[in-house]
């Protein structure tokens, strides 16, 4: 019996040291060598699978998509297959595929604003979602009309639907919409369930410094949640009429006070302010969990922070260090990695082209690990 216990220990720990490693086992991040990013940084996204993620290239109008284990970046054009003249915004995981949410252009403008674009798990176009001209249901709104809104975003799915942050023509009409998606056999039409307006004072979305707004958590409690900077930042739970939750991480406010920007002699002295100041940078949301990404000035390059929240109990879970200097930070957060995008400084590329995209391990950055990188 001793010779038998004895063995089987070695035994185990030889057919452990047999199994190929998990590449983000001994570290905790890992550089992703793609062949191509996308031509803009800042570019939205989403994980197809636990292996597949998609990112948006807004310049040509196309998704990315990578897989984690080093294929070759396959290039999808959703206009291909669907509507003519797209322009592609954002995309997102809804019930049993994704959503596109892109401009549909005529000969003469963009007569038709916004539409979703619903894509199979192939990231083909299979049916494309409209909404009445008029939503006299808009109860968050005292006016009567909205129009047709000019652009989006950010869109999120949720479990019934899905969100976005929409720019009217009107912009007291500018704000958070949610949508029901339509039914198996019904028209394709986009039912509203609720609004909460953008605030007078509000840093608009959006500015390109914080590339993620909004996001939905999983699970029993499962709700839909938007980075609000008012006077000071805050989170908002999008139920009713908005809930201001009285949780926030600590950081070195208040926020940064940018020069003008109308006109392109401005931009340097706007980038440069940015670059030098520290901001919440970003919310996201993985399983029942929250993330607010947090910007910290330094001498040497920013520091990037995430800290972890329980949106339910309104309560700081842990924060983790991110493996970066980057000047800008984007991230795709997903159940087995989150993507890491670094965008490089204004003043090294106007064009703002990603630097490098880092796999990061979600189960350190859910226990609040410190992440290394190889």
């Amino acid at each position: 019996m001793k010779a038998v216990t004895t063995r089987a220990p070695w035994a185990a720990v030889l057919l452990l040291l047999l199994q190929p490693p998990d590449p983000l086992t001994a570290a905790s991040c890992r550089e992703f060598n793609a062949l191509e990013l996308p031509r803009t940084w800042g570019s939205d996204g989403t994980w197809l699978s636990s292996s597949r993620l998609a990112l948006t290239d807004f310049d040509r109008n196309r998704f990315l998509v990578y897989g984690t284990d080093g294929d070759e970046v396959q290039s999808v054009d959703p206009s291909a297959e669907g509507p003519d003249a797209l322009r592609t915004l954002d995309i997102t995981s809804v019930r049993d595929g994704f959503v596109m949410a892109a401009l549909y252009r005529d000969e003469a403008r963009y007569s038709e604003g916004i539409f979703f674009l619903r894509l199979g798990s192939n990231l083909k176009p299979v049916a494309k979602y409209s909404w009445p001209r008029e939503w006299g249901d808009d109860v968050h709104h005292r006016r009567g009309s909205l129009g047709r809104p000019l652009v989006t975003n950010e869109v999120v799915g949720t479990e019934n639907g899905l969100i976005a942050w929409l720019d009217f023509a009107d912009p007291e009409r500018d704000g958070i919409m949610q949508f029901g998606l339509p039914t198996e056999n019904g028209p394709s039409v986009l039912t509203l369930t609720g609004s909460w307006h953008e605030m007078p004072t509000e840093v608009h979305p959006q500015v390109p410094v914080i590339p993620s707004h909004l996001t939905a958590t999983t699970g029993d409690n499962a709700a839909a949640y938007a980075l609000r900077i008012d006077d000071k930042p805050f989170i908002q739970r999008l139920a009713g009429r908005g809930e201001r939750l009285e949780v926030f991480p600590e950081w070195p406010g208040p926020m940064p006070r940018l020069p003008p920007l109308a006109s392109a002699a401005q931009r340097a002295p706007w980038w440069k302010a940015v670059e030098n100041a520290s901001f919440p940078a970003g919310l996201y949301a993985e399983g029942p969990h929250l993330y607010v990404l947090v910007r910290l000035a330094a001498t040497d390059g920013p520091e990037w922070e995430l800290h972890a929240i329980d949106p339910v109990a309104e309560s700081l879970l842990h924060g983790v260090r991110l493996p970066t200097r980057a000047a800008h930070v984007s991230l795709v957060p997903g159940p087995t990695y989150w993507a890491l995008i670094e965008g490089s400084s204004y003043s090294e590329d106007s064009r703002r082209k990603p630097k490098r995209l880092l796999l990061l391990n979600a189960r350190a950055i859910r226990s609040g690990e410190a992440l290394s990188c190889n």
